[in-house]
């Protein structure tokens, strides 16, 4: 075979038979050597943010599973037939620290109060009498002029009644001081087993995780997370926990594309941007398998969000980075490369109306805006299809970008931002003029 592939010179010929096997032989064991070096040279020039989506999806796939209850189909529309898995996505382990970063002793701070308003306060609430009794302890408080610090006792916080702790954590939230309760983590009540589905963590860690949790609105939120993790000595388990209670749900979305599908819609839906000459031939090609053929919409999105799907932020001590939050992410949805001035809010409010106009009926890649009734932008993401926008919650490492529904979105901001009122919803499409 080998003679039929290489062109072989006079010499080559008069070459002896032995010494002709001899060098194939040698060939054969360069090749051997060097084709592992080759094939880690080419991951290596790999773009990192290429290889962080790649390494991304492969864990989504696996992750994924056919319960019926987690997979399910979007109405159809001008974006196709799409189909959804819902996934828990939890953050890169090398991202959890093993000092865990809260003060292993609580303290709460009652802002503008008095030792007879707490007294009142805490005499309110649900508490057993030995609870009421240490969270009275007069040793334990420490009265300023802006208010008084409460040090409560490790068993008292983690014992707490779901009404008591909500009691007293709904009135700590309202200071930054707070910071575990002012930004508490979040779940969806029905949904919490289905995050500790293949973990580590024992069935009596789970118990006392349920315990912490506590109901506001329709969420359920934990702000005792750092201080249960100090409890747990077996290191292992205590970053098996860290990692789930910081799982975020978010969808893989499939595009299924059969041989009667409108085509030159779908170019026209998923090509906004002046991206249609570059997904033409793919979705034709689809097209043409027996059968249909199904193919993951990360494929179907501009460069910058495409690198970011499913992906968690790098740590960083640099000030521009670390704002890079939700408008940075949805004012830079069809750029190549990101413009850091988004972080901006005053840069945010101005091109809200000089390059974008508010349409009716969104289609993707346009931003959406929650605001409220004064006015002020709260927060934005991007629609993708259906009830899906692409999110970043923060500018913080461990909230990575994904895809939600929109629904959820504006749940969740109203939660946050404690709004008794509803928060308008916005659809901004960028002007021709503003780049596409």
């Amino acid at each position: 075979m080998s003679d039929l592939l290489t062109p072989r010179s006079d010499a080559a010929q008069e070459t002896p038979a032995p010494r002709r096997a001899s060098k194939r032989l040698l060939t054969v064991i360069v090749i051997l050597l060097l084709a592992p070096w080759l094939v880690v040279a080419m991951l290596f020039v790999q773009t990192k943010p290429y290889r962080r989506v790649t390494a991304a999806l492969s864990r989504l796939e696996e992750a994924a599973t056919a319960d019926p209850d987690r997979v399910f189909r979007l109405a159809k529309g001008p974006w196709g037939d799409l189909e959804c898995v819902r996934i828990a996505l939890g953050p890169p382990t090398e991202f959890l620290f093993s000092d865990i970063p809260k003060a292993a002793t609580p303290r709460w701070f009652f802002k503008g109060t008095s030792v007879p308003l707490l007294t009142a306060f805490l005499n309110s609430a649900e508490l057993t009498d030995a609870e009421r009794a240490a969270l009275l302890d007069s040793s334990r408080w420490e009265v300023t002029a802006e208010g008084v610090w409460l040090q409560p006792p490790v068993d008292v916080v983690l014992g707490l009644s779901p009404n008591a702790r909500r009691h007293i954590y709904d009135v700590l939230r309202n200071y930054w001081e707070n910071e575990a309760q002012h930004a508490p983590l979040i779940f969806k009540p029905g949904l919490v087993d289905e995050r500790f589905a293949g973990s580590d963590v024992s069935a009596a860690t789970v118990e006392r995780f349920k315990r912490l949790l506590y109901s506001q609105d329709n969420w359920l939120l934990l702000a005792d997370l750092y201080v249960l993790l100090h409890q747990i000595t077996d290191p292992a388990e205590k970053r098996e926990l860290h990692r789930v209670a910081l799982r975020q749900w978010t969808y893989l979305v499939k595009l299924h594309v059969t041989p009667q599908s409108d085509i030159a819609q779908l170019e026209d839906y998923w090509g906004a941007g002046r991206r249609k000459k570059d997904l033409g031939p793919l979705l034709e090609s689809l097209q043409h398998v027996e059968g249909g053929a199904d193919i993951n919409i990360v494929h179907l999105l501009p460069s910058f969000p495409r690198k970011l799907l499913y992906t968690f932020p790098y740590p960083t001590d640099n000030p521009v980075e670390q704002r890079r939050d939700c408008h940075w992410t949805s004012f830079n949805f069809f750029n190549e490369e990101p413009d850091d001035t988004f972080a901006d809010l005053a840069k945010v409010a101005q091109v809200t109306t000089s390059d974008y106009d508010q349409v009716a009926t969104p289609k993707m890649g346009d931003v959406v805006v929650l605001m409220s009734p004064q006015g002020d932008v709260v927060h934005s993401c991007v629609y993708i299809a259906d009830d899906l926008v692409f999110n970043k919650k923060g500018a913080h490492f461990l909230e990575p970008w994904i895809l939600i529904k929109l629904k959820d979105a504006v749940d969740l901001y109203r939660l946050i931002y404690r709004s008794d009122y509803p928060l308008a919803i916005k659809f901004l499409r960028r002007k021709p003029a503003a780049g596409g």
